[in-house]
């Protein structure tokens, strides 16, 4: 029986710390057949945060847009920060606000449907 659960505890810490890039796949599927894999990286670098990401899609993404939400009691108002263009890839905020910090990737397909995702946050160079 310990030997069962020493296995259970090492294949745990396995899939956690060993596999972090899968986890920062995000992939949708609805009742239309279309399919997403989204990775959305956000870069903590000094006083900028960069963005990255990575769109596999069979819908057809008609606009791309990074929104940020500033906290109010009880709610997020989102705001546009730039619309994107398609073959665009990464964006630097240069002026992220102070504290808690919430941004999204919003794909929206040429019939307006939108899908969000949030990014995975990480810390790089000197912060």
């Amino acid at each position: 029986m310990k030997g069962l659960f020493g296995l259970f505890l090492i294949s745990a810490w396995f899939s956690l710390f060993q596999c972090y890039e899968a986890q920062a796949q995000r992939y949708k599927r609805d009742e239309l057949a279309t399919m997403e894999n989204v990775k959305f990286e956000a870069f903590r670098n000094g006083g900028t945060i960069e963005f990255i990401w990575d769109i596999n899609s069979t819908r057809d993404i008609k606009n791309i847009e990074i929104r940020k939400g500033s906290a109010e009691p009880g709610k997020l108002n989102w705001s546009l920060v730039k619309r994107l263009k398609e073959d665009e890839d990464s964006f630097t905020e240069f002026n992220p606000s102070l504290g808690e910090m919430h941004y999204k990737l919003v794909l929206i397909a040429e019939d307006g449907t939108e899908r969000e995702y949030l990014p995975e946050f990480k810390l790089k160079g000197r912060s």
